[in-house]
């Protein structure tokens, strides 16, 4: 798969830590928790005005239980080098972790998707 294009977009590698300890206020991510407030780094950059979309790129695995509940394209079968992407309106979080309190599942997130950009992504992998 091969897309030319010459276009420079600003890009910010966000690494989440241990799974959903900064949601929980965990102690040994203070800094994280801090860039990600409202007043810090993180939040100031995807808020800004001039922001017309975000593609977050994840490496995590997703079950094919997910695959089917959660909006997203895939181009193969869900092993190794599978390709997905979240088609939704209002895309839903999806929670990588187990084995934490309840309140780390209940975090919730209004983003807003744009079906339009998710098929441009997907017609670009398919070299449509």
């Amino acid at each position: 798969f091969k897309v030319t294009m010459n276009i420079k977009t600003p890009a910010i590698f966000l690494g989440h830590g241990g799974g959903p300890l900064p949601l929980l206020k965990d102690a040994s991510h203070r800094s994280m928790i801090e860039t990600l407030s409202k007043t810090g780094r993180i939040w100031k950059s995807v808020h800004d005005p001039k922001v017309k979309s975000i593609i977050f790129v994840s490496a995590h695995y997703v079950s094919s239980s997910e695959l089917s509940s959660n909006g997203l394209y895939s181009n193969g079968s869900g092993n190794s080098g599978t390709i997905l992407v979240q088609c939704e309106a209002r895309p839903k979080l999806l929670f990588d972790y187990y084995g934490f309190p309840p309140e780390s599942y209940e975090y919730e997130m209004a983003n807003p998707g744009s079906v339009e950009l998710a098929e441009r992504i997907v017609s670009l992998i398919n070299n449509d």
